[in-house]
């Protein structure tokens, strides 16, 4: 199996992932095409859905982490692809971007379970069936080339990453908070840190320091427990603290403001009022005014 260096899998991820931007209104949505082998799946995904949907495929990352090799799938790259499309899987969903597959759908229990998956964590499910003519479907096949890999071979890794990242986030949002030791002790950056919260965030999937790899997490001193922020409410604030400085507020001058604090409380006390006055109430902008004239 060949070695892929970090720096190449956080691209393959960042590649596939910014096919979609995060959803702000309604119900993301996840299209299944499934049909048979070269039914002709990957050219309607590509003609349909190659714009505002993240591909979650195993032969799509597969080739992207090759370009210009003929490898053995999966084999080869077997560890790097598994790498890369759980991370995809599970960051796309976590962020609510729309979101494309391709399976056979021989396995009727596996279908359902990938469908109801994406439904419990509140997808909108399109099951699209490709169909076509036997004979041309065996001619396109024999006529393959080492670049178009069917999802015969490619579906149990996309299905399983799918249900794997549905079941983590099913999980994390019943648990809601984790219990940890009062002192951080995991290499983490710390953002803000008072009396009462420590927002901090640690190097994302693959090790690379980029906001959009990173996780971002608020300990909340007083109960020892640690609250994951979302997707959503990561950028929100971003977008904030890109404003302050976009209006002439040095990184100090935006620490010494109270952006971090009021953000670690309405995110870390779990209060409906205090999350919505922090993040429903006023544009990223309008909220990055508010701090800078204060």
């Amino acid at each position: 199996m060949l070695a892929i260096p970090k720096e190449n899998l956080a691209a393959e991820l960042l590649r596939i992932v910014s096919q979609a931007e995060p959803t702000s209104h309604g119900k993301p949505v996840a299209v299944v095409l499934m049909g048979g082998v070269a039914a002709g799946k990957t050219t309607l995904r590509k003609q349909n859905y190659g714009t505002g949907y993240v591909v979650i495929d195993a032969a799509d990352i597969f080739l992207g982490l090759s370009p210009e090799q003929n490898l053995d799938f999966p084999d080869a790259l077997l560890g790097p692809m598994e790498q890369v499309g759980s991370a995809v899987a599970l960051k796309a969903l976590s962020e609510n971007r729309s979101v494309v597959t391709e399976i056979i759908g021989a396995d009727q229990d596996k279908t359902a379970e990938l469908i109801e998956a994406l439904k419990s964590i509140g997808y909108e499910v399109r099951v699209v069936g490709v169909t076509c003519d036997v004979d041309e479907a065996f001619t396109r096949n024999m006529s393959r080339g080492p670049d178009n890999i069917s999802a015969y071979y490619a579906e149990r890794f996309q299905i399983n990453w799918i249900i794997a990242a549905c079941q983590k986030l099913q999980s994390q949002e019943r648990s809601g908070a984790t219990p940890i030791q009062t002192h951080v002790s995991v290499p983490v950056q710390r953002i803000y840190e008072d009396s009462d919260y420590l927002l901090f965030k640690k190097n994302g999937i693959f090790g690379i320091r980029h906001p959009f790899f990173s996780s971002f997490h608020i300990q909340l001193k007083s109960r020892e427990m640690v609250v994951a922020v979302t997707g959503r409410e990561k950028r929100f604030l971003l977008a904030v603290v890109g404003e302050m400085a976009r209006l002439g507020h040095s990184p100090q001058k935006i620490k010494d403001s109270s952006v971090f604090r009021d953000f670690s409380e309405a995110v870390g006390t779990g209060g409906q009022a205090r999350w919505q006055l922090f993040f429903a109430h006023s544009t990223a902008k309008e909220l990055a005014n508010h701090y800078v004239s204060t």
